[in-house]
């Protein structure tokens, strides 16, 4: 009405509207291979160790049916529990953590489907990943894992949200306080899988998570030019 559009136009009444947050996105991304490691050591191997050594400590035996998995079978057990989860509900919700892809299926709103992916059925999969570019595309900072604590990541969180100091403050906790990757539960455990498994079995982890893999290799490079080649960037720009 005219009214509205009156004090729309207004500079004076602009000028007394309060300033607002500022909102700034970021999220950071790991490897697929690596990230499935990480969570299977931590939820199938350290927190069933830890169950263990509480049992014990109140004269209980260990439960032979408390047994860790091996890696295959915590992926298979969670895969099949993750076919019940329905986006916004909590039935199955954390087993999604073994999902394969799992960053273009969390990026995409949960889009992708659990199925072996083909690189030849675009359809099953190019909606989604595309989804899941456009939604990193839309964030303030990606910053790959593998050199978060690094000094390229401690100089882009710097840059972003003028951060300073990025050692760990919080009683507790295990590892590396200064360069800040700890951990809540038991220690530190190898997370690098092309490390951690043999060079078919890492293969064949990365050929089932090769979606995700297209992806965070494109948030890295993106990442690295804003980094070291941002007078370049505007320049052209």
């Amino acid at each position: 009405d005219d009214h509205n559009s009156n004090k729309n136009d207004n500079p004076h009444h602009q000028q007394q509207q309060p300033a607002g947050p500022k909102l700034l996105f970021l999220t950071t991304l790991r490897e697929s291979p690596d990230r499935l490691l990480s969570a299977y050591t931590f939820f199938a191997l350290t927190v069933k160790e830890e169950m263990n050594k509480k049992k014990q400590k109140n004269g209980k035996s260990e439960d032979s049916k408390n047994k860790s998995p091996t890696f295959r079978q915590w992926i298979q057990n969670n895969q099949r529990r993750a076919k019940n989860y329905t986006p916004g509900t909590k039935v199955g919700f954390r087993s999604n953590i073994a999902r394969f892809n799992g960053i273009v299926w969390r990026f995409s709103g949960g889009k992708l489907s659990l199925n072996k992916l083909s690189h030849a059925d675009a359809a099953s999969w190019r909606p989604s990943f595309e989804t899941a570019v456009q939604s990193l595309a839309a964030h303030d900072l990606v910053l790959p894992m593998d050199i978060m604590t690094k000094d390229e990541g401690k100089s882009a969180l710097s840059a972003l949200l003028g951060w300073e100091k990025f050692d760990v403050k919080r009683r507790g906790v295990k590892g590396d306080k200064e360069g800040g990757h700890v951990v809540t539960v038991g220690e530190i455990r190898n997370s690098k899988a092309r490390e951690y498994f043999g060079k078919r079995e890492y293969g064949t982890l990365w050929e089932e998570n090769w979606l995700d893999g297209i992806l965070v290799a494109w948030c890295k490079a993106v990442f690295l030019a804003r980094l070291r080649c941002g007078d370049v960037l505007v320049e052209t720009s």
